[in-house]
Parts: structure tokens; C-alpha cells; sequence
């Protein structure tokens, strides 16, 4: 169940378009239930009022990856730049940035660290040797 609302992501957008923010506020509820899961395992330190602010600003991150605001533009022979880093994750967006920053649990950081090097789940393997001799051809 979402935390947050249409209205606060607006507040902080400068400009939706009027489009539907409630997918964009749905993936950021999915991301807000996994920090406050990771934070209860740890010490439980985010209060009720903070996933609602971290909600709102990552809700803000989706739409800006979605709605890319333009950084620079220039008029002969037409041009546009735009923000944000798409390999960054959640760091691509000053949105996302800003989430990262408000979460004093540490777990938005980790997860967006943890995204950029391939996820969570890595299989490894150790070669640990047969316990015998290495002349051995059997």
C-alpha cells in the first residue's frame, strides 16, 4: 500500500504534464517496503513520516527516468541534453540522489549499490582440490 500521494510527488516535480503519477508511486511503494524490511533487520531507525518522504522522492526518481527533464539546449541545428545517468540507478536522478541522502538507514544506498554490481543474489565458487596428490590423473 503506498505511502505516499499524487499531490506530495507533485509538489517536488516541477512539471508532470498531467500524466498518471500511480505507477510511478506503486514501483516506489516496492522500493519503500524492501528499506523499511532491511531497516527492521537492522535497527529500525526510519520512522513512518521518513518512508513517506522517501516514497515521494523515489516515486519522483521513477517519473524522471521515464520523463527525462532537459539540461541544455541549443538552437542551431537543434540539440538537447538531458539529466540524469541511466547506469547510475538511483543515483541517475537528483530525485534519486535525494532519497538516497534522506535514508539515515543506509539500506537505499546499499540496494543501489548492491543493483549496480549485477544484484544482490552472486554465485561463486571456491576450488578447494580432491585431497589428493596432484600427480594424480585418476
Amino acid at each position: 500500500m503506498s505511502r505516499t500521494s499524487t499531490t506530495k510527488v507533485e509538489e517536488i516535480l516541477e512539471d508532470c504534464g498531467g500524466k498518471s503519477l500511480s505507477p510511478f508511486i506503486d514501483a516506489a511503494s516496492i522500493v519503500v517496503d524492501s528499506v523499511y524490511d532491511c531497516d527492521q533487520a537492522k535497527d529500525g531507525v526510519l520512522t513512518a513520516a521518513q518512508l513517506v518522504i522517501l516514497e515521494t522522492w523515489i516515486a519522483a526518481h521513477f517519473y524522471s527516468v521515464m520523463d527525462q527533464k532537459v539540461q541544455q539546449t541549443k538552437t542551431g541545428d537543434t540539440s538537447e541534453t538531458f539529466q540524469g545517468v541511466t547506469d547510475m540507478y538511483m543515483s541517475g536522478t537528483q530525485y534519486g540522489q535525494t532519497a538516497i541522502m534522506l535514508d539515515s538507514s543506509g539500506c537505499l544506498a546499499r540496494m543501489n549499490k548492491e543493483a549496480k554490481n549485477g544484484g544482490r543474489n552472486k554465485i561463486g565458487f571456491t576450488w578447494l582440490g580432491t585431497g589428493q596428490d596432484d600427480d594424480c590423473c585418476c
